[in-house]
Parts: C-alpha cells; sequence; structure tokens
C-alpha cells in the first residue's frame, strides 16, 4: 500500500496545481480540523483528508470530487459547518457528493449497530464519485487501525468490510485498495475478516 499512497500524494498534487477550487478546499479542510489529531496519535487530523484526496485523485481528477474528498469528514467533525454552507462556499456538486459521504444517523436512533445500518444504506445510494471518497476513507482509516482499542478495533474493522462490500459503483482499484488495506489490519490485529 505504500506506493499507492506515494502515487496518490502525486496525483493529488498533480491536480491541486491547475485547481483553485481543490486550494480553496483543502485549505478549509486545514483550517477547520486545525487543532485536531487523528485518534491513538500525534498526526495532525488534517492528513486524514489530504491522503483521501490524493487516494481520490488516482482515479479521478475532476476537481469537484477530490475537493469533496478533502472535505468529506468537516461536516460530521466540525459544529457549525453544513452542507449548506460547504454549497454556498465550494457549490453544489462539492456539497453533494459531501452529503453522500456524510452519515445521517444521530445517537438518538439508537443502538452504533443501528446507526451504522442507517449510514450505511445512505452510502449505497451514493455516486460512483461518492463511493470513491468512502472507499478511500476506509483505505486511511485501516492503515491506523492499530491506534484505536482493541475492543473497538474488531467491531470498526467489521463495520468497514460491510461498508467496502456495499461500495459496488466504486472504482475497482480503490475496492481492491480498500480490501487489501481490510486484511492488512486484520493481520495486524490478529483477526480475520470472513
Amino acid at each position: 500500500m505504500g506506493n499507492l499512497h506515494a502515487f496518490a500524494d502525486l496525483a493529488v498534487l498533480s491536480v491541486a496545481e491547475r485547481s483553485l477550487l481543490i486550494r480553496h478546499a483543502a485549505a478549509f479542510a486545514e483550517h477547520s480540523h486545525a487543532g485536531t489529531v487523528r485518534t491513538g496519535s500525534l498526526e495532525p487530523y488534517f492528513e486524514h483528508s489530504r491522503e483521501v484526496a490524493g487516494l481520490v485523485a488516482l482515479v479521478d481528477e475532476r476537481e469537484e470530487v477530490i475537493a469533496a474528498a478533502y472535505l468529506h469528514d468537516v461536516p460530521e467533525d466540525v459544529p457549525g459547518v453544513t452542507i449548506g454552507g460547504l454549497a454556498a462556499r465550494f457549490g453544489t456538486s462539492v456539497a453533494r457528493l459531501v452529503d453522500q459521504v456524510t452519515n445521517p444517523s444521530r445517537p438518538e436512533d439508537g443502538s452504533r449497530a443501528r446507526r451504522k445500518a442507517i449510514d450505511l444504506a445512505h452510502r449505497c445510494k451514493a455516486s460512483r464519485a461518492g463511493q470513491n471518497i468512502t472507499l478511500a476513507d476506509v483505505v486511511s482509516n485501516m492503515n491506523r487501525i492499530e491506534n484505536l482499542p482493541p475492543a473497538f478495533a474488531r467491531i470498526y474493522l467489521e463495520e468497514k468490510r460491510r461498508v467496502v462490500v456495499a461500495m459496488t459503483r466504486g472504482h475497482p482499484l480503490l475496492r481492491a485498495g480498500a480490501a487489501a488495506a481490510l486484511d492488512v489490519a486484520a493481520r495486524r490485529l490478529s483477526l480475520s475478516v470472513s
């Protein structure tokens, strides 16, 4: 997976050089996630956004798709940032894609299993581009699964396995990459993915 990430970095840099929209989305995501770190590490959270955008850029160079990849976690993680606000700032195409990958479930929807079922049903309706963002998100998150508490990591791994299986419209490279990332994560956790 290391080579895939190196290519992803080059892909997003190449496209971003030509796109003001992507540069603005990256800057907004970096500002929105400023001061936050990935779970269990000191890595700035924005590195996840950059990694997801880079992986998406490997299979889709459209600027609105890469911009949405940068912004994919902002509405869920940053109070006050809404899909409508993203539409006003980045356009409806970007906002629609972010909406496709934003979990609609709320704590009042019930158990974690129930909420994740709602979220998965929502993501299954996503366009190919939306599913590519979801798959890239899985790849990035699986690369750091060992930072999670072991009991939660087992649950999370199984949730992401279901997501990858359901993303049937995603690009074959990202589907294969996500499946491989799940397998590697399972081995690192000494688990088996069925």
